[in-house]
């Protein structure tokens, strides 16, 4: 009899646990890093830049700068080009790249949503060509930068695709 009291009371128990509704048990998701979701997204860009397949024998060679927002669904909002290459080609490329991102949820702590995100992206035709435009990139950015504090809350990722070899 004592052992039926007990199976008794252990399955009550076990029953009002289980029929406790999730919603009420914490669930702990920790946020990615900063670092980990400026690395992530700028794979996704150059996954996304290669994508295109843009790079021909007479491609252009340039930098551009597009801006966008991270919108609530995870997916960019409202893409600019926010510094011209002076091609045409390449900054559709790049806004083009951009909107393709599916790697901008969620986002890390202390980053909300509408966050404004820079991507700076280069197309080289050789690897000296790619040194200067890098040296001219980071000339920009350290004196947009400087501009004011506004421009030093804009998040910032490069990317830098290559051609299939």
């Amino acid at each position: 009899m004592n052992k039926l009291v007990t199976l008794a009371i252990s399955i009550a128990v076990t029953a009002s646990i289980l029929a406790t509704p999730l919603a009420s048990q914490e669930i702990i998701v920790s946020p990615r890093s900063h670092a980990v979701f400026v690395s992530n997204v700028q794979d996704d860009l150059n996954n996304q830049l290669n994508r295109l397949q843009f790079f021909s024998p007479w491609a252009n060679s340039g930098a551009t700068s597009v801006r966008f927002t991270a919108g609530a669904d995870g997916r960019p909002d409202n893409i600019v080009t926010y510094r011209k290459s002076g091609s045409t080609r390449i900054d559709r490329a790049g806004r083009r790249a951009v909107a393709r991102l599916t790697t901008l949820a969620p986002l890390p702590l202390g980053v909300a949503e509408g966050q404004v995100i820079q991507a700076n992206i280069i197309f080289a035709n050789s690897d000296a060509h790619a040194e200067r435009l890098q040296r001219k990139v980071a000339r920009d950015e350290a004196r947009r930068i400087a501009s004011s504090p506004r421009e030093r809350a804009v998040l910032a990722l490069n990317a830098e695709p290559r051609p299939a070899s």
